[in-house]
């Protein structure tokens, strides 16, 4: 879990070393990929928490499936299961 004091922070830094036992080749860095969870919200779910109670429309996106669009009424915890179509 982020500790409090990264509240609303946008930004991620890192470093990255580079070696090389062979003074011929350079090291490259060819991609860098970075993940966000926390223990309720596994890889491929979203949280939005701090939702008032009502009706919120949602409407979920994703290349190669149609969109899907409902609404959902929020009150106390809940879980909304969204199955996409592919094209």
């Amino acid at each position: 879990m982020l500790h409090e004091i990264h509240d609303d922070d946008q930004f991620v830094r890192y470093k990255a070393y580079f070696h090389t036992d062979d003074v011929s080749v350079s090291p490259t860095l060819s991609d860098v990929s970075l993940t966000y969870t926390n223990s309720c919200t596994p890889p491929g779910q979203a949280y939005f928490g701090g939702l008032s109670e009502e009706d919120h429309s949602v409407e979920i996106q994703a290349s190669g499936y149609q969109t899907y669009q409902t609404t959902v009424s929020v009150s106390d915890d809940m879980v909304l299961v969204a199955e996409l179509t592919s094209l």
